[in-house]
């Protein structure tokens, strides 16, 4: 004996009562939209890795779809560059943020920003998103017999806005004179208020400042310590957004 006879889900109904007949109806067509909502600039340096994000929403699926999977990757990642899982699975629908491990080579020779491509597609339709995120490769910091400094390899500022720049020394043993810190380059709409950490201390804080002109994007930026006994430099990344939120 025969089965039921398969139809699409828009004529199953109709179907079964005019025939009479048992059907078999066939799910409707799956409709899943993926957007991208955020993905943030990731700074590191050589032989180094740090967290990687970035922020989908997956709307459309049914109750029955949803635990189908979502794939985000990094496509076209420069040599020296890799990303841990190469592929982030991701199950369920709303709001999702992919999350892996970004790291760099020892002897990456990647510099500066680069502006990727974060890919996402859904297992069980032809859905998919794709969004530009920028990856900044840093300079190592550059160290004097006397001392060397440090700051965080990223710091976010708006658009006509201020941002703090916390930096530390570490001085070597003997080694007690005050330290002048500056921003080297600092780009056109970018300000530096003066900062001297005083004989002794080790801490210090730089004050960024922002015209409202200024694009949005990552500029890789130079906090140089200055001393009689030479010159400490720590790059870092200043991400200029229209929202800080991290």
């Amino acid at each position: 004996m025969a089965g039921p006879r398969v139809l699409s889900s828009s004529r199953c109904l109709l179907g079964a009562v005019l025939l009479g007949a048992s059907l078999a109806c066939a799910p409707p067509p799956l409709q899943e939209v993926i957007t991208t909502e955020r993905c943030h600039t990731v700074s590191l340096e050589p032989g180094s890795s740090t967290a990687f994000s970035a922020g989908f929403l997956r709307m459309g699926q049914s109750e029955e779809e949803q635990l189908w999977r979502m794939r985000v990757r990094l496509p076209a990642l420069p040599e020296g560059l890799s990303l841990s899982p190469e592929e982030i699975i991701m199950d369920g629908t709303g709001r999702l943020t992919a999350r892996g491990v970004l790291s760099a080579a020892p002897g990456v020779a990647l510099r500066g920003p680069t502006l990727l491509m974060v890919e996402a597609h859904s297992d069980n339709s032809s859905a998919m998103a794709g969004q530009p995120c920028f990856l900044v490769v840093l300079e190592p910091p550059v160290a004097t017999p006397d001392f060397s400094l440090s700051v965080p390899q990223q710091v976010s500022i708006l658009p006509g806005g201020q941002s703090s720049v916390p930096v530390s020394l570490v001085r070597a043993e003997g080694f007690t004179q005050e330290v002048r810190v500056t921003v080297d380059p600092l780009p056109e709409g970018i300000s530096a208020e003066p900062l001297t950490v005083p004989a002794g201390e080790t801490r210090g804080t730089l004050t960024l400042h922002s015209m409202k002109s200024v694009s949005t994007g990552p500029l890789v930026l130079r906090v140089v310590g200055t001393a009689a006994g030479g010159q400490a430099v720590d790059p870092f990344t200043l991400e200029v957004s229209s929202r800080v939120d991290r």
